[in-house]
């Protein structure tokens, strides 16, 4: 999990403490057999999206593409967070703990800007 970026460690240790996630889970996660499952089964899904990831960052919600939302997303990330939230809301949908988890690393790709 280190980056060898003392500055990079110390903004993911920063994101998750004020997204109340527990840091050393993380660390945990990134250096066992599960994390390397997340990665590889993450990098499949990444080489299944339709049309072909060609930009990055590509943001998909709901394991969806769609370039509006990409756009709005490159702007405001956030908003469209927050948007698609109360639409879930409305919709009866539940957001489950994989979709936050991917929403979590999603704000941290932003906030490093990998």
């Amino acid at each position: 999990m280190q980056s060898g970026d003392a500055a990079a460690d110390e903004n993911l240790y920063k994101c998750a403490s004020e997204n109340h996630v527990n840091f050393s889970d993380i660390q945990h996660c990134s250096e066992s057999e599960k994390g390397d499952e997340l990665l590889a089964s993450n990098g499949y899904r990444t080489t299944s999206v339709k049309p072909p990831i060609r930009f990055v960052p590509t943001v998909i919600f709901n394991d969806s593409y769609n370039q509006s939302m990409q756009d709005m997303a490159l702007k405001n990330f956030s908003s469209v967070v927050d948007f698609l939230i109360k639409e879930n809301c409305k919709s009866g949908q539940s957001i489950t703990r994989s979709s936050m988890t991917n929403i979590f690393v999603l704000l941290a790709l932003q906030l490093f800007k990998v």
